[in-house]
C-alpha cells in the first residue's frame, strides 16, 4: 500500500509541476500575444521556444500573423506614399497646364502689340514677321493629338520657312509646289513634314 501511495503522491507532484510549467508557458505566450496586440511586434519570450508543443505552435502561428501584418502595413504605407506623390504630380501638372494656358495668351498679345507698333511705324517686314510668328505659334500650341489636313501642314511649313527667311535673309531659298485642293483632302499627323 505504501508504494502505491508513494506512486500516487509522486504522480500528483508531477502533475502539479507540469501544470505550473504549462501554466507559466501559457502565461508567457499570453504576454507575447498582448504585446503584439498593442503593436510591439518584436515581443518574444525565449522560454516558449524551448519545447515544441501546442504553445510553441501557437507562437509560430502568431509570428506568421505578425509578419503578414507588417507586410500589410508596409504595403499600405507604400500605397499612401504613392498616392501622395501622385497627388503632388497632379498638382504640378495642373499648375503647368494653367501656366501653359496663360503663357500663350501673353505671347500672342505681346506679338500683336509688336505687330501694331510696327504697323504704326510703317515697318511692314516687322509687322508681317510678328503676324507670321503668331499664326505659327497658335498652330503649334493648339495642336492636340488629332489629325490635320495636309494643307494645314503645308501652311505651317510655309510659315516656318517665312520666319527663317526673315532670320537668314537671302541665304535660304525655297520653292513649295503642291495642289492645295488635294492637300485639303488628306489627313496626316501634325508636324510630320515641317521638322
Amino acid at each position: 500500500l505504501i508504494p502505491l501511495l508513494l506512486c500516487a503522491v509522486l504522480m500528483v507532484v508531477v502533475i502539479v509541476l507540469l501544470g505550473k510549467w504549462y501554466s507559466k508557458r501559457l502565461s508567457s505566450f499570453s504576454h507575447v500575444m498582448h504585446r503584439a496586440a498593442e503593436g510591439d511586434f518584436e515581443a518574444e519570450d525565449p522560454t516558449i521556444e524551448r519545447v515544441q508543443d501546442e504553445i510553441w505552435e501557437l507562437n509560430q502561428d502568431l509570428h506568421v500573423m505578425i509578419d503578414d501584418i507588417q507586410k500589410l502595413n508596409e504595403t499600405a504605407m507604400q500605397e499612401r506614399i504613392q498616392k501622395e506623390q501622385l497627388y503632388s504630380r497632379q498638382k504640378d501638372v495642373e499648375l503647368k497646364m494653367l501656366a501653359a494656358q496663360i503663357n500663350p495668351h501673353f505671347l500672342y498679345n505681346t506679338l500683336e502689340n509688336i505687330r501694331m507698333m510696327a504697323s504704326i511705324n510703317h515697318e511692314k517686314d516687322i509687322a508681317d514677321m510678328a503676324l507670321t510668328l503668331t499664326k505659327y505659334l497658335r498652330s503649334v500650341l493648339d495642336v492636340s493629338g488629332e489629325l490635320k489636313t495636309l494643307g494645314w501642314e503645308m501652311k505651317m511649313v510655309e510659315s516656318y520657312i517665312k520666319i527663317q527667311n526673315y532670320r537668314f535673309g537671302d541665304r535660304i531659298t525655297s520653292e513649295i509646289i503642291y495642289s492645295k485642293e488635294q492637300a485639303d483632302r488628306y489627313m496626316i499627323i501634325p508636324f510630320v513634314i515641317q521638322p
